[in-house]
């Protein structure tokens, strides 16, 4: 799971969410310690069912979405960029061990980029700020 911090940077850049069963978010009034929650469609359905005026979306706007690794590769790769995960590795001597995550974007005007992070979603999540910023 992606970092509180980098999620609410992805939102400010402008990453829209529709949300779907399985999504994971947090509500930051009610979960200011990082707590996250799974998306269920019975929430969006009471929010719905109870709320005639459609409060419910404004209500969605204030939580963040914490995308999955799928989600963020899609959205990676929905703007055009071709992306390589590998794992970041010392060797030691005798055996390499493992230190990180290095993921790599490059795009078809070989726009090439490195980003490292202590887990797969978290580097893929810093490549998507990373071209969410160069597009706004």
């Amino acid at each position: 799971m992606i970092k509180l911090e980098t999620a609410q940077a992805l939102k400010d850049a402008g990453l829209e969410w529709e949300p779907k069963w399985g999504d994971y978010f947090v509500i930051p009034e009610v979960f200011a310690d990082g707590i996250s929650m799974l998306m269920d469609f019975g929430l969006i359905e009471s929010y719905k069912a109870n709320d005639p005026k459609d409060n419910w979306e404004d209500a969605l706007k204030k939580y963040i979405w914490l995308p999955r690794l799928d989600q963020l590769l899609a959205e990676v790769e929905g703007r055009g960029f071709i992306w390589e995960l590998i794992i970041d590795r010392d060797w030691n001597g005798r055996e390499y061990t493992a230190k990180g995550y290095c993921f790599y974007i490059k795009n078809k005007n070989m726009i090439f980029r490195e980003f490292k992070a202590d887990s797969p979603e978290e580097a893929a999540a810093q490549a998507l700020l990373w071209i969410l910023q160069q597009a706004g």
